[in-house]
């Protein structure tokens, strides 16, 4: 059963490293292509995902974070000390990129998040990631695309995934909820 939890949260070629900065100690995998194009198989990197794990050998529960920057900016980088905190507390944090507003419609960065949350369904073993315990992190416009993949489960069933694999869904910034007052202040840049 779905249940969502909603709080606010205050912290401020794919490659493997193993990191040991003040007492923290991660895996990392960086620009993991989640999704590729039907045109070309080139890696689009708007469509990869950096996870960053605790070293154990058992499978962690995911913390999937989608950034914000108004659906037109941001990247899976900017992550501050989320994966310090997260591994630290037995969590993997994987941070996702999507394709942005300029060139891509809002319904195609929820595609993304279906589709990186099916990456995890299907290689997320691979990686150490407990595919069955997957909390969904946004900040601002990122808290959007979250909860809207998780209140209509449409988008999870067309990529095939179930909806049961989401145990939470956390907002960090949720002034991205109010789109009419978002619309009345920056007009065509949120149309």
């Amino acid at each position: 059963m779905f249940g969502l939890w909603v709080c606010a949260v205050l912290i401020s070629s794919t490659s493997q490293v193993v990191l040991a900065e003040e007492g923290f100690d991660f895996q990392s995998s960086f620009d993991i292509q989640y999704a590729s194009s039907v045109l070309d198989q080139k890696v689009n990197p708007a469509q990869t995902l950096d996870i960053y794990k605790p070293i154990a050998d058992t499978l962690s529960p995911v913390i999937l974070y989608i950034h914000g920057g108004g659906w037109a900016f941001g990247d899976k980088k900017q992550v501050n000390l989320k994966p310090n905190y997260f591994t630290l507390q037995g969590f993997a944090f994987v941070s996702m990129n999507y394709r942005l507003r300029w060139e891509y419609k809002v319904y195609d960065q929820l595609i993304d998040v279906a589709s990186a949350l099916r990456w995890i369904n299907q290689h997320g073993a691979e990686h150490g990631l407990d595919r069955s315990r997957v909390v969904l992190m946004g900040h601002a416009s990122g808290t959007h695309l979250a909860s809207l993949v998780m209140t209509d489960h449409r988008y999870l069933q067309g990529e095939s995934v179930p909806v049961n694999i989401v145990k939470a869904v956390i907002a960090i910034d949720s002034v991205s909820y109010d789109i009419p007052r978002l619309m009345n202040e920056l007009g065509s840049f949120v149309e």
